[in-house]
Order: C-alpha cells, then structure tokens, then sequence
C-alpha cells in the first residue's frame, strides 16, 4: 500500500468543502476517478468537518457570560451545557467551579 497523498487529500477536500452537499458527489467521481482511496480520505475529512458543530465559532468569554447569564449560581445534575450533561460538582474555587459532565453530542 502506497503512502497517501497529503497535499493532494488536503486540495481536494478544501475544493470539496467550499462546494453545496448535493455537488460534491459528482466533483469527487471526477477528481477522484483513479483512486477509491483517495477519495476515501477526502469523504473522511469532509464527514468530520459535518460533525464538528459550531463549538469554535464563539470565544470561550462570550460561551462563559453566555452561561452565567442564563445559569446563574450552581448548575446541577442532568442540565445541558453546550453539548455537555452535568453529571456533579468537582470541586469550587476562587476562580469558579468545575464539574463532572459527559458528552451527549455523540
């Protein structure tokens, strides 16, 4: 097996992406024509990049003051926060609290 082709991967998934969902289908038959593999690559990137949410998009102070301001005090068990349910209260300190909380976004 041959090693993959990075920058190429890297080129076809950023053509890829700026594409609506319903052409790349046909961009990806094109580009990718000779190599399943390559393609495989491309469709994994483009398939994460679905799945990453809009997480990054806001700077941590704005998600912070965006969640004092609607919970304010102590959160408790089984609240949702952005993607997250609390599980329990860690510990608190003079810079705030830290809870246990598991993933629901999966």
């Amino acid at each position: 097996m041959k090693p993959p082709d990075w920058p190429e991967i890297e080129r076809l998934y950023f053509e890829a992406s700026g594409l609506l969902h319903e052409d790349r289908a046909a961009f990806l038959d094109h580009a990718c024509s000779t190599s399943p593999e390559l393609r495989n690559e491309v469709e994994s990137l483009l398939a994460a990049d679905r799945g990453r949410g809009k997480f990054l998009e806001r700077p941590p102070a704005r998600l912070a003051a965006d969640l004092l301001a609607t919970n304010p005090g102590t959160l408790t068990a089984g609240q949702r926060v952005c993607g997250y349910e609390v599980e329990s209260l860690h510990s608190v300190g003079g810079m705030g609290e830290v809870y246990f909380a598991r993933d629901v976004k999966s």
